[in-house]
């Protein structure tokens, strides 16, 4: 299921390419196989906005990451600790679900 985001960042994206297609919606959504109601309900909810807040989003720059069985619980039943290494050099490390709400307050500041 896509996030809100990306439904938003979607559909922005088609009434962009529409308008500069100068085709009628309808062309335009038998092109794309869309439908055209959806297609006029998007262009009504972003013609009364500047610029939606999705399409102005910088894309995440964040990965899938999968666990090796090495890394997952261990013996004593102790939690694996993550680290988040970002590209300035800033490491951050020992992150675990009890800790959890401290790191989302550092990433808002980071």
């Amino acid at each position: 299921m896509a996030t809100h985001t990306a439904l938003q960042n979607k559909w922005y994206k088609h009434i962009q390419a529409w308008k500069q297609s100068n085709l009628t919606q309808k062309a335009y959504c038998e092109q794309h196989n869309l439908k055209t109601n959806q297609l006029s309900y998007w262009y009504r909810k972003f013609e009364h906005a500047d610029v939606p807040q999705a399409a102005t989003l910088a894309p995440s720059n964040f990965v899938p990451v999968t666990m090796s069985e090495e890394s997952q619980i261990k013996d004593n039943n102790t939690p694996p600790n993550l680290t988040l290494q970002f590209p300035n050099g800033v490491c951050l490390t020992g992150i675990q679900l009890s800790n959890i709400e401290i790191v989302q307050a550092l990433l808002k500041v980071l």
